[in-house]
């Protein structure tokens, strides 16, 4: 296993932006003319959350009248002096892997298509060319691991074989045999409505959905 540290979300451009190049996280707190995030709906989804959670990290203003005052500029402030702080917890390679267990390596090695919705893998029938799975760059690998981590697909394809916690037993049924993976929790079991605010800029957006202590204490 190589563990050099290495594309580094930070620096590396690797986040769909519509109508433009690809963003690296620096870019979405400077960059006040990236618009929107690109991408399909549910890596939309995925990358709003991300950014949401750096922001909330770096910053959550005590209430409304703080929020206003910094506006997005300050907001992006704080976000940048975060990424700064923790540059080295976002390498998509290295010992510590942004948002990655290395224990999970111990599970059955799939193709990527298994866990992407749109893509046809094993013996589910082709009827698009845009189900064909693709070779991924790292860029769009990163993308992949951020829409996992809260919209991951359940179901037989997961190996539910590996558990992190000895005591835990949500992986087998009733008849003590292997279950099936469960969805993300961004998915739930009927599927939920997602919705966020939309500024004139991506910095805009992120400040808009920016919870205070207040709202969140509610």
């Amino acid at each position: 296993m190589n563990h050099q540290n290495r594309f580094n979300l930070i620096d590396e451009k690797w986040i769909p932006i519509v109508g433009s190049e690809k963003a690296n996280l620096f870019d979405i707190f400077t960059d006040t003319s990236l618009r929107d995030f690109g991408g399909s709906p549910l890596q939309k989804i995925a990358l709003q959350k991300l950014i949401q959670a750096i922001a909330q990290a770096a910053w959550t203003p005590e209430n409304e009248d703080e929020w206003r005052k910094a506006g997005a500029s300050g907001l992006s402030k704080y976000c940048l002096e975060y990424l700064k702080k923790w540059h080295d917890r976002f390498y998509l390679y290295g010992e510590k892997p942004f948002l990655q267990m290395p224990a999970i390596a111990k599970a059955k090695i799939q193709s990527f298509g298994a866990v992407l919705p749109e893509i046809a893998t094993g013996n589910t029938t082709i009827l698009t060319h845009g189900q064909v799975e693709q070779a991924l760059d790292d860029s769009q690998k990163a993308v992949i691991v951020v829409q996992l981590m809260s919209l991951a697909l359940g179901g037989k394809k997961v190996d539910n074989s590996v558990i992190l916690s000895p005591e835990y037993t949500g992986k087998y049924n009733e008849k003590g045999n292997e279950s099936n993976g469960l969805y993300g929790p961004g998915i739930s079991h009927k599927g939920l409505l997602h919705s966020r605010i939309i500024g004139s800029s991506l910095q805009e957006t992120v400040w808009l959905n920016l919870f205070d202590k207040k709202q969140i204490e509610k």
